[in-house]
Protein backbone atom coordinates (compact mmCIF):
# COMPACT_ATOMS: atom_id res chain seq x y z
CA UNK A 1 0.00 0.00 0.00
CA UNK A 2 1.38 3.38 -0.94
CA UNK A 3 2.20 6.04 1.59
CA UNK A 4 -0.38 8.43 0.10
CA UNK A 5 -3.32 6.06 0.64
CA UNK A 6 -2.37 5.54 4.30
CA UNK A 7 -2.35 9.32 4.82
CA UNK A 8 -5.83 9.65 3.33
CA UNK A 9 -7.37 7.59 6.16
CA UNK A 10 -5.71 9.81 8.76
CA UNK A 11 -7.15 12.98 7.21
CA UNK A 12 -10.56 11.35 6.88
CA UNK A 13 -10.55 10.49 10.59
CA UNK A 14 -9.53 14.07 11.47
CA UNK A 15 -12.40 15.36 9.31
CA UNK A 16 -14.88 13.01 10.99
CA UNK A 17 -13.73 14.10 14.46
CA UNK A 18 -14.20 17.75 13.51
CA UNK A 19 -17.69 17.04 12.18
CA UNK A 20 -18.57 15.21 15.41
CA UNK A 21 -17.33 18.12 17.54
CA UNK A 22 -19.26 20.70 15.52
CA UNK A 23 -22.48 18.68 15.58
CA UNK A 24 -22.15 18.06 19.33
CA UNK A 25 -21.76 21.73 20.19
CA UNK A 26 -23.98 23.07 17.41
CA UNK A 27 -26.72 24.30 19.75
CA UNK A 28 -24.37 26.15 22.06
CA UNK A 29 -22.50 27.75 19.16
CA UNK A 30 -25.55 29.25 17.47
CA UNK A 31 -28.05 29.89 20.25
CA UNK A 32 -26.98 33.39 21.27
CA UNK A 33 -26.94 34.99 24.70
CA UNK A 34 -28.52 33.07 27.57
CA UNK A 35 -30.36 34.46 30.56
CA UNK A 36 -31.78 33.22 33.84
CA UNK A 37 -35.44 32.38 34.34
CA UNK A 38 -35.93 35.47 36.53
CA UNK A 39 -34.38 37.74 33.87
CA UNK A 40 -36.66 36.12 31.29
CA UNK A 41 -39.79 36.84 33.33
CA UNK A 42 -38.65 40.40 33.98
CA UNK A 43 -38.11 41.04 30.25
CA UNK A 44 -41.58 39.70 29.42
CA UNK A 45 -43.26 41.71 32.17
CA UNK A 46 -41.45 44.91 31.14
CA UNK A 47 -42.60 44.55 27.50
CA UNK A 48 -39.09 44.07 26.11
CA UNK A 49 -40.03 40.95 24.11
CA UNK A 50 -41.33 41.14 20.54
CA UNK A 51 -41.86 37.41 19.87
CA UNK A 52 -40.78 33.99 21.15
CA UNK A 53 -39.83 30.65 19.62
CA UNK A 54 -40.32 27.58 21.82
CA UNK A 55 -38.12 24.53 21.21
CA UNK A 56 -39.00 21.34 23.04
CA UNK A 57 -36.27 18.87 24.02
CA UNK A 58 -36.51 15.13 23.42
CA UNK A 59 -37.02 14.83 27.19
CA UNK A 60 -40.50 16.32 27.48
CA UNK A 61 -41.69 18.75 28.79
CA UNK A 62 -38.38 20.61 29.05
CA UNK A 63 -37.04 22.93 26.38
CA UNK A 64 -35.79 26.38 25.45
CA UNK A 65 -37.48 29.66 24.70
CA UNK A 66 -35.71 31.97 22.26
CA UNK A 67 -36.84 35.54 22.84
CA UNK A 68 -36.63 38.11 20.06
CA UNK A 69 -36.29 41.41 21.89
CA UNK A 70 -37.48 44.82 20.71
CA UNK A 71 -33.89 46.02 20.22
CA UNK A 72 -33.20 43.20 17.71
CA UNK A 73 -31.17 40.93 19.98
CA UNK A 74 -31.98 37.31 20.74
CA UNK A 75 -31.89 35.72 24.20
CA UNK A 76 -32.33 32.05 25.09
CA UNK A 77 -33.65 30.65 28.37
CA UNK A 78 -34.00 27.02 29.42
CA UNK A 79 -37.46 26.23 30.78
CA UNK A 80 -38.81 23.24 32.74
CA UNK A 81 -42.21 23.10 30.99
CA UNK A 82 -42.74 24.43 27.47
CA UNK A 83 -46.56 24.21 27.64
CA UNK A 84 -46.64 26.34 30.81
CA UNK A 85 -44.35 28.87 29.10
CA UNK A 86 -46.66 29.01 26.08
CA UNK A 87 -49.56 29.83 28.41
CA UNK A 88 -47.43 32.40 30.28
CA UNK A 89 -46.44 34.16 27.03
CA UNK A 90 -50.02 34.03 25.73
CA UNK A 91 -51.06 35.91 28.87
CA UNK A 92 -48.92 38.83 27.64
CA UNK A 93 -50.28 38.56 24.06
CA UNK A 94 -46.86 37.71 22.61
CA UNK A 95 -46.53 36.02 19.25
CA UNK A 96 -45.13 32.54 19.88
CA UNK A 97 -44.39 29.54 17.71
CA UNK A 98 -43.08 26.04 18.32
CA UNK A 99 -40.15 24.38 16.58
CA UNK A 100 -40.01 20.66 15.85
CA UNK A 101 -38.54 18.31 18.43
CA UNK A 102 -34.93 17.57 17.37
CA UNK A 103 -34.41 14.14 15.84
CA UNK A 104 -31.43 11.83 15.92
CA UNK A 105 -28.63 12.85 13.59
CA UNK A 106 -28.62 10.07 10.97
CA UNK A 107 -25.11 10.98 9.84
CA UNK A 108 -23.67 10.64 13.35
CA UNK A 109 -25.52 7.45 14.29
CA UNK A 110 -25.17 5.49 11.05
CA UNK A 111 -22.71 6.87 8.52
CA UNK A 112 -19.79 7.78 10.82
CA UNK A 113 -19.68 4.40 12.62
CA UNK A 114 -19.81 2.59 9.26
CA UNK A 115 -16.89 4.65 7.93
CA UNK A 116 -14.91 4.05 11.14
CA UNK A 117 -15.49 0.29 10.93
CA UNK A 118 -14.47 0.29 7.28
CA UNK A 119 -11.28 2.22 8.05
CA UNK A 120 -10.41 -0.03 10.99
CA UNK A 121 -10.81 -3.17 8.86
CA UNK A 122 -8.65 -1.79 6.07
CA UNK A 123 -5.24 -3.38 6.05
CA UNK A 124 -6.09 -6.23 8.41
CA UNK A 125 -5.67 -9.84 7.42
CA UNK A 126 -8.03 -12.71 7.98
CA UNK A 127 -5.30 -15.22 8.79
CA UNK A 128 -5.58 -17.05 12.10
CA UNK A 129 -2.53 -16.73 14.30
CA UNK A 130 -1.03 -20.04 15.41
CA UNK A 131 -0.89 -20.63 19.13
Amino acid sequence: MSRQSKGFGFYLIILLVLIMIISTFQDSLFQGKTCTYDEYQQMVENGMVQSAVISQNKQTPTGKVRLNLNDGTTVVVVVPDVIAEKQYLDGYNLMTRFEDVPQENYFMTSIVPTICIFLSKKGTTTKVMPY
